[in-house]
């Protein structure tokens, strides 16, 4: 078996025929995390399968790499997307994760518009202009922007 890079992403193992690598890492999150919580709201191992078969034929998780899956367990797991109310199981798992990509979507516009809005300022900049366009007499921005 070949190690699993933690930057690929679920969709990238899915095409290499490693889904079963992908239920085995989140049925092993799901179950630590019952084993956390509580003994009396353990999962079986039969519904740790179950729920990791659903969470994967989620579209959206085929787009996280292994650190961003990891990253989500550890985040729903501290419990930063809600508290648990009367159990631990699917209901709980799908809600989190559509605020973790909530979240995500969020923060990925967030920063492309701060890129843009950076691009767009360096671009305006006389610096960039010069570089750009030269810095001879004939075709020299500064005369422009000195008038």
């Amino acid at each position: 078996m070949i190690p699993i890079n933690e930057t690929v992403t679920l969709g990238a193992l899915f095409r290499d025929q490693r889904t079963a690598e992908v239920e085995n890492i989140i049925k092993a999150e799901l179950i630590l995390f019952a084993d956390i919580i509580s003994v009396a709201n353990n999962i079986s191992l039969k519904k740790a399968e179950r729920m990791a078969e659903m969470f994967i034929a989620i579209p959206e998780v085929k787009q996280l790499r292994i650190e961003e899956l990891k990253l989500f367990f550890q985040e729903a797991f501290a419990f930063n997307y809600g508290k648990l109310y009367g159990g631990f199981g699917w209901d709980s798992l799908r809600e989190w994760f559509s605020l973790y990509w909530k979240q995500r979507i969020t923060t990925a516009v967030e920063i492309q518009l701060n890129n843009h809005s950076q691009n767009t300022a360096n671009e305006k900049s006389p610096r960039f202009l010069e570089d750009r366009f030269g810095n001879n007499e004939n075709h020299s921005i500064s005369k422009y922007l000195k008038k």
